[in-house]
């Protein structure tokens, strides 16, 4: 998440049109920009093929890569690859018990609906409609009395079950 965050933050200062700021201080940041960009990438992949779980810390790696590639194409082909996709893959590799309390409930909570929206706009399946990911809300909201229940849930789950009757 470190060097997503400043690919982010370089890519931004290069492309601002401040006085104060040379052109030849605006292709360095460029250059540190896709730099730290690729070294995420790498050590994210890192992370994923050594079989461990991956971090906390990297559950929002993928999102701030999608950030990246939303500033950066204006196609949002990378902001598709990245965010969508990467969340989803991120969630799946960790499974649902890592996502019931902390840092991986708020990353689940925020990221699920791009998965369910991932799930209707291409017309594929979601990991969400498998039992281990749908019980996974109930335990979230039962175990913690911080965390209540929001009438979108519904929604939420009514959205869930039409992405899965169309890949019956």
């Amino acid at each position: 998440m470190y060097h997503a965050s400043i690919a982010l933050g370089a890519l931004d200062l290069s492309r601002r049109s401040v006085s104060t700021t040379l052109p030849p201080e605006r292709k360095d940041a460029a250059v540190g920009a896709f730099t730290a960009y690729h070294t995420s990438i790498a050590k994210l992949k890192a992370e994923i093929l050594s079989n461990n779980t991956p971090r906390d810390v990297n559950l929002w790696t993928p999102f701030f890569l999608g950030l990246f590639e939303l500033m950066h194409d204006v196609t949002g082909e990378g902001w598709v690859k990245h965010f969508l996709f990467g969340t989803s893959k991120m969630l799946q590799l960790r499974g649902p018990e890592a996502h019931v309390a902390g840092s991986g409930r708020s990353f689940f909570l925020t990221v699920r609906v791009f998965e369910i929206c991932r799930a209707l706009i291409y017309s594929e399946p979601t990991f969400l409609c498998q039992p281990e990911w749908t019980s996974l809300p109930t335990k979230i909201w039962n175990g913690d009395d911080n965390c209540h229940w929001h009438p979108k849930e519904s929604l939420f789950d009514l959205m869930i079950a039409c992405s899965s009757i169309s890949h019956r």
